[in-house]
């Protein structure tokens, strides 16, 4: 017990477990994409069962991810990555409050396809990048800001090459 708070070991793992997963911004934008696809699903799913109170939510917080996605964008004015980027997240989130007016599953369907695609490259990339990062950093005992989690306030996208 500390100052009267009564502390289980399971609350103290998953605030470990928490913790240590959100100062790595690389991650955080991995849990993004799954949490924005796994909703983006369940909205489908919804329109398919006239579900209009799931379908709601889950296009409220499928357009919050993006909209964090979007955020996450770091680049120069003359970055084409950076630009195409916020362009695909700009039109999922002009095309998806629709979807609240016309049940239009193909909508949903196509931001799907479109972030599977982007989530797929950000794992097979930017995670394998890390991942070997990590690996020099454990080895040769280097300590670095992701490491540290120092300045790991918000998530970012690079899109240099």
């Amino acid at each position: 017990m500390i100052h009267g708070l009564k502390i289980y070991p399971d609350q103290v793992q998953a605030y470990r477990t928490t913790s240590a997963m959100i100062t790595d911004p690389k991650k955080l934008i991995l849990m993004l994409y799954d949490e924005t696809l796994n909703v983006l699903f369940q909205v489908r799913n919804a329109i398919l069962n006239g579900d209009l109170v799931s379908r709601c939510e889950g296009l409220s917080k499928a357009i919050d991810y993006i909209s964090e996605l979007n955020a996450s964008v770091q680049g120069e004015k003359t970055d084409e990555a950076a630009d195409f980027l916020r362009g695909l997240y700009s039109s999922i989130l002009v095309e998806l409050p629709k979807v609240n007016l016309t049940n239009d599953v193909k909508t949903v369907e196509q931001s799907i396809k479109y972030l599977a695609q982007l989530r797929s490259i950000w794992q097979d990339q930017v995670m394998a990048e890390k991942e070997i990062i990590d690996a020099h950093t454990i080895k040769y005992g280097i300590i670095n800001q992701a490491a540290t989690g120092v300045d790991a306030v918000r998530p970012t996208f690079s899109c240099k090459g």
